[in-house]
């Protein structure tokens, strides 16, 4: 609403990513199975309502890439040539996604501001003006929790990366003090959040790009250092007794501190197909009953079993090269 001055429907049950690019705002709706072509036609009845022509706005259906030979109504784009701003709404029935792209050929939106506001609102951080400086690309994910701002081919690149990095390197505890690596013109400085494991990067091109870009996200809290804390762990949150893993060692891992989040990999020549069929797949089918196998096959088995609100995901891999077998376990909310 702000950035086309067009209020988005208040609808309960979507779930939503939000990308904001040169000169775009994309939603992203997918909601599973619930989804299908009747929530785009709501939508094209809502934008029917909600722009009316008298104001410069011209309707146009055409056909998309997504099913070529469908109906051709399966997009539609609301344009206004004198305030150079579109709205394009489209239906993916191979994905059960609407998307809705917008695009606006103002030059003086202020995107920075955008994302400093989103940053402030998630991760507690006010970012440093940066005077007249408009970055080149910027990105906010925030279904994803994550949220980039680029710079590229500015000549105040290096006024730019001081600002922002004097604000970050006042960041205090949880947050760790920015850790610096140099490879010939990059710069990369990382900052570390050790309670809900946030890092964020900023990164300095002195080179011929002059770029400088700032990426916010959660990479979860590594918490075990051994498979047995793991396991131990995995059983205090979840009530899950994981069986005896001999010879397997812990890979990579991370644990949420609401306990809605958890991933780990164990690793080792014993994890067999059959091992994790028989040992690990038997005790989520016992607690969520039979799962939704993804994949069977040379290169491995996955099965998901929704239990409540969450999703619980067992992966086997193959050994490959020099990597050993592993079996990968997630939990995540479940959103549908």
């Amino acid at each position: 609403e702000d950035w086309l001055g067009i209020e988005m429907p208040k609808w309960d049950g979507l779930e939503v990513s939000i990308d904001i690019g040169n000169d775009s705002f994309c939603f992203d709706i997918v909601s599973g199975d619930e989804l299908s072509y009747t929530t785009y036609t709501d939508f094209i009845d809502y934008f029917d309502e909600t722009i009316p022509p008298s104001d410069g706005w011209q309707k146009q259906y055409y056909d998309i890439y997504y099913n070529p030979s469908t109906d051709p109504t399966d997009a539609a784009t609301y344009s206004n040539t004198s305030l150079g701003k579109s709205i394009q709404i489209m239906f993916d029935d191979n994905n059960t996604a609407v998307y809705i792209n917008s695009f606006y050929n103002n030059t003086s939106y202020d995107k920075y501001t955008t994302a400093k506001n989103k940053i402030q609102q998630m991760f507690g951080i006010t970012l440093p003006d940066v005077g007249n400086t408009k970055p080149s690309i910027l990105a906010a994910q925030i279904y994803n929790s994550t949220i980039n701002v680029a710079f590229y081919g500015i000549d105040n690149h290096q006024n730019i990366y001081n600002s922002i990095k004097a604000s970050l390197d006042a960041l205090t505890d949880p947050w760790s003090d920015g850790a610096i690596s140099v490879n010939g013109n990059v710069t990369k400085v990382n900052y570390d959040n050790s309670t809900n494991g946030a890092r964020i990067c900023l990164e300095w091109n002195s080179g011929s790009s002059k770029s400088v870009s700032v990426a916010f996200d959660y990479y979860g809290v590594v918490v075990a250092t051994t498979l047995s804390q793991a396991i131990q762990l995995f059983s205090d949150v979840y009530g899950i007794d994981l069986p005896a893993l001999s010879g397997a060692t812990l890979g990579d891992n991370s644990f949420s501190l609401m306990g809605n989040e958890v991933t780990f990999a164990i690793t080792g020549d014993t994890l067999t197909r059959q091992y994790c069929i028989d040992n690990i797949e038997s005790i989520f089918t016992t607690l969520a009953g039979a799962g939704d196998v993804t994949c069977d096959d040379e290169n491995g088995r996955g099965v998901t079993w929704i239990n409540g609100a969450l999703m619980y995901s067992i992966t086997w891999t193959p050994a490959s090269g020099p990597y050993p077998q592993t079996i990968d376990i997630n939990i995540h909310e479940n959103n549908p």
